[in-house]
């Protein structure tokens, strides 16, 4: 699945420079790049894909962060894929999941949501 973020920044040595300045600040946090399905039906958006988080976080905990700046409703249920192909689990640690699915070109983590109206 293609990242829209890696065809706005194609080279990766651009996406590695970018990262390299961001980790000055925040040397211990992971980059995270997050974009909406392109497949989804959702008119949800996020108003950036770029995030760093802490390495303590659990993927249930950045849904939560994700879901939040969605302002998505309580009838919403928000699917997330590493990569854009792998679900996992919302316990693990995004320090495992950084170490295990980070792109081998950039060293970023793609993750991917898209959204299903559960009932109404």
């Amino acid at each position: 699945m293609e990242f829209s973020f890696k065809k706005e920044f194609p080279n990766p040595n651009d996406r590695i420079a970018e990262w390299n300045q961001i980790q000055k600040d925040y040397p211990d946090y992971i980059p995270i790049v997050c974009e909406k399905d392109p497949k989804s039906k959702s008119t949800l958006t996020l108003s950036k894909k770029k995030f760093i988080v802490p390495p303590t976080l659990n993927m249930s905990q950045f849904g939560m962060l994700i879901r939040n700046k969605l302002k998505a409703r309580q009838d919403e249920a928000i699917f997330f894929l590493v990569n854009g192909e792998k679900a996992i689990p919302g316990s693990t640690p995004l320090s495992e999941v950084y170490n295990n699915y980070k792109d081998p070109d950039d060293g970023l983590l793609y993750i991917m949501f898209s959204t299903e109206v559960l009932w109404g």
